[in-house]
Order: C-alpha cells, then structure tokens, then sequence
C-alpha cells in the first residue's frame, strides 16, 4: 500500500502539552497514594502523546486528517482525492503583522472553483514550501495554480453582492 504519511505535530496547543506533562508527573506519584488517580494518568497521557498529520492513500485516491492516540491508532475519516484538481501554496500572515518572521506557507489542495481546499502541510519558509509542493504535485498527479477563486459569495454574477442583478 502506497502512502504519504505527513505528521503536522502535536495534537493540542503546546501550553496544554506542558501543563499535561506536569499534572501527568503529579498524577503519577499521587497513584501511590490513591489507585483512583489512575483516571488522571489515563486523560493526561491523552493530552500528551496525541499527534495530528494527513495521510495520502496513493492506491486508493483518498486523504484524511488524522490524529493518532498513544502512537496506535490514527482516527480520520477518509475524503476522495478526486474532489481536488490543484495544489498551491497560501501565504498565511497573522493580522497587524509587519515583519515576515510569522509568515507561514500552507500546500494547499484546491477543486476546480478553488473555493474547496485540504491543507496538507504547513512550512515556515517559501523555499521549503516550493520544494515540498514539487515532490506533492509530481506524486498526486496535480497541476500546480496560484489561488484564484471563481464564483462564490464575493463574485461579480452573485445577487446578494451586485445589486445591478437584484430582483425588484
């Protein structure tokens, strides 16, 4: 079976990771006092050995966001890839922002209209991205595209936006 497995990281934030390793550590010891806080190693081991990624069926044409559960079991449900015609590259850039240390580079998998989009990796430079993009596009089978989206809420032929094509 031929498949991309592109792990993203930890599952929650990295503050809840630290704060759980530290009530793990005390929900360890307070397990020779009370064998009840057995319950509190089991919801703080959740807490840090949760990781999050995307996987890519080859074979099949499928994908899925996943995450995995103490390393064993990855939970996901799968989505056709055949939805997908594009892959691009976003620029997301945090509002009132000047500098571009923050700038993250999402390789982004769009339909037809680009108004559907699967992020499967986020990078923190352009020239990773780029590469990573090349290596997804050849093994994917996808045309490479700058993000235009056509149609949608915000287009010129929508009646809710244009008023020329209201109804009177």
């Amino acid at each position: 079976m031929m498949t991309l497995n592109i792990k993203s990281g930890y599952f929650f934030k990295p503050y809840v990771i630290i704060m759980s390793y530290f009530m793990l550590l005390f929900s360890l010891i307070a397990t020779m006092i009370s064998p009840l806080a057995i319950i509190f190693v089991a919801i703080f081991s959740f807490n840090c050995f949760t990781k999050a990624g995307v996987e890519i069926d080859l074979r099949k044409r499928q994908l899925r966001n996943y995450i995995t559960i103490f390393f064993i079991y990855k939970y996901g449900r799968w989505k056709s890839l055949n939805k997908f015609q594009y892959i691009t590259i976003l620029t997301r850039k945090p509002p009132q922002i000047k500098t571009d240390k923050y700038t993250k580079y999402d390789i982004t998998l769009l339909n037809k209209s680009h108004l559907k989009q699967f992020r499967i990796k986020r990078t923190n430079t352009l020239d990773e991205a780029k590469e990573d993009l090349d290596y997804l596009a050849s093994e994917l089978g996808l045309e490479k595209t700058k993000y235009k989206p056509k149609g949608g809420i915000y287009s010129k032929n929508n009646p809710l936006t244009n008023p020329r094509l209201r109804r009177r």
